[in-house]
């Protein structure tokens, strides 16, 4: 398999564009760096790769991930109570539990990435980023679609819901496997 090489160039400041040239390279070369560190927990790295990303990025993904587990449960609370309080006069009893329903699983997945980033600053492993990257994947796909379902009543989006779902059951089995591995490492 070849590695991809992502390179950039930085470009002249337009005159009377909105954003610097300047501010869109640093954005752009942010995002390689996020897309590099993914592509290493996904891949198989090599043992001086490990080294080296061990010592730039492990915490920061970490961290990554405890920062957006928290953002979503978060967001979660603030769904829960706009469902509680704000749709209770708009929408009807079904459309609320669609909403609270979303708002629950977001909440409980959100924990999980947090859990999954604490695990990962105590053993670092790929498996662990890679289970919550997936998870994060679930949350916008379940509960994203379930909102925009409820708002905007459009009944086709409720098909996206089953595969933020299987992205849920698949992140939750990779983290049991991973660490079923690991006791079975643990014991010999």
């Amino acid at each position: 398999m070849k590695r991809m090489h992502l390179a950039v160039t930085r470009r002249k400041t337009i005159p009377g564009g909105s954003t610097p040239a300047s501010m869109r390279v640093m954005v752009t070369a942010r995002c390689i760096r996020l897309i590099s560190r993914i592509k290493m927990l996904i891949f198989k790295p090599t043992k001086q790769q490990r080294k080296l990303y061990y010592e730039t990025g492990v915490k920061n993904m970490a961290n990554l991930i405890i920062a957006l587990g928290a953002l979503n449960a978060f967001i979660a609370v603030a769904a829960g109570a706009f469902a509680a309080h704000g749709l209770k006069d708009l929408f009807s009893i079904e459309y609320i539990n669609i909403f609270k329903t979303a708002a629950d699983y977001q909440m409980m997945h959100g924990i999980g990435m947090i859990v999954i980033g604490l695990l990962d600053r105590q053993e670092t492993n790929r498996y662990n980023m890679a289970a919550a990257f997936i998870m994060l994947t679930g949350i916008v796909l379940f509960s994203g679609s379930l909102y925009l379902l409820t708002l905007t009543g459009t009944k086709w989006l409720g098909i996206i819901t089953p595969f933020g779902g299987t992205c849920f059951l698949i992140a939750w089995l990779m983290l049991c496997v991973t660490y079923i591995r690991n006791y079975s490492a643990s014991k010999k």
